[in-house]
């Protein structure tokens, strides 16, 4: 409704303050995805509408647990891998959730709703950053360049990745991308500029293989399987999942009562997607590894993972322990890496919990 020209926030401002709000038995409702818009709009406005909220809730995606739920009461009863494999394609999104069959493998359902000709989901992309931004082109190009890096892009990689010029206009797309849910924003420790990573999973996962195969192969999700690239979808993946969910693997670390400060950090010597600094003298280094089987600890990973706690020791000068914690899709074999390395196992079953 609010499309050029229309003066449609002048017209609500008009009729709420002439009008509804002298009522006792009226409750105005603004709902949308558009985040960026309620923010620019509602939440902020500085006119008749300002300071007129009562209420602000935030409707995030289903976490894992949910998730689990939501295809239960579809009669859905997948394992938790399953589970986890279909969020990392499409997200905790309720909408694409529903398109799923329960009288179909995860396998054939990716290939019904994404790839098949006609499917549903297939130009779900273009469809959304339309509905969602104006000049959506510019939202899209910033998307597709933090969708090549794993560990995101600084604001002036995002330029020179994009050809976007480097003004307010930039700031105004990150931060409204940022409210959507699409990207998140962190500041790596030790390091003065902020990153800008994907996190929207059905949008990592467009990028990676919808786009790509469109047309080419209808049971592309089926052919897949196995295969290095849904190897390295699945490890890139998993580190988002971990972080999407990164209050779980505190509380499975018994952190509910200790302050803590989650980051990733990476250096030219080392790259770690999560650190967990604690308010206790501790700060564990989260390792995630998601395997198809038992994940096994061997030399050559143990010295990396030797370099990342020296890196890390070298780098905090508060002087704290460090601990290993390594969060698997299953437990992990118990060697002898592993029993002189890792201070706890998380597994998704604490994920889905």
């Amino acid at each position: 409704m609010d499309t050029q020209k229309s003066e449609f926030v002048k017209a609500l401002d008009l009729f709420w303050n002439e009008w509804g709000s002298t009522r006792n038995d009226l409750l105005l409702i603004v709902c949308g995805s558009a985040a960026s818009w309620m923010v620019k709009n509602i939440i902020k406005n500085r006119g008749g509408l300002h300071n007129r909220l009562t209420c602000k809730l935030r409707l995030s995606p289903f976490n894992l647990n949910e998730t689990s739920q939501f295809l239960q009461a579809k009669g859905i009863n997948w394992l938790d891998e399953t589970i986890a494999e279909c969020y990392m394609v499409m997200g905790g999104i309720p909408y694409y959730l529903m398109q799923l069959d329960k009288t179909y493998s995860l396998a054939q359902n990716v290939d019904r709703i994404f790839f098949r000709e006609n499917a549903l989901l297939a130009d779900e992309a273009d469809n959304l950053y339309k509905s969602l931004f104006k000049k959506s082109e510019n939202y899209v190009r910033i998307v597709e360049a933090l969708a090549d890096k794993r560990s995101g892009l600084t604001r002036q990689e995002i330029v020179d990745a994009t050809g976007l010029s480097n003004g307010g206009g930039l700031t105004r797309m990150l931060k409204e991308l940022t409210e959507c849910g699409f990207i998140r924003i962190y500041e790596p420790l030790f390091q003065r500029e902020k990153l800008y990573q994907l996190c929207d999973f059905y949008t990592l996962f467009y990028y990676m293989f919808v786009k790509k195969q469109k047309g080419y192969d209808e049971n592309m999700w089926m052919h897949i399987q196995g295969k290095p690239a849904y190897s390295t979808w699945l490890g890139l993946s998993f580190e988002r999942l971990c972080f999407a969910h990164a209050a779980q693997i505190r509380r499975a670390l018994r952190l509910d009562s200790i302050a803590t400060k989650t980051y990733s950090l990476f250096t030219e010597k080392a790259q770690m997607d999560m650190v967990i600094e604690r308010a206790d003298g501790i700060v564990n280094l989260c390792e995630m590894k998601y395997t198809q089987q038992q994940y096994a600890l061997d030399k050559a990973e143990a010295e990396k993972v030797t370099r990342r706690m020296d890196s890390l020791r070298v780098l905090n000068r508060k002087r704290q322990n460090v601990q290993c914690i390594l969060v698997t899709k299953q437990d992990a074999k118990k060697n002898s890496y592993y029993n002189s390395m890792i201070a706890k196992n998380i597994t998704l079953i604490d994920l889905v919990k």
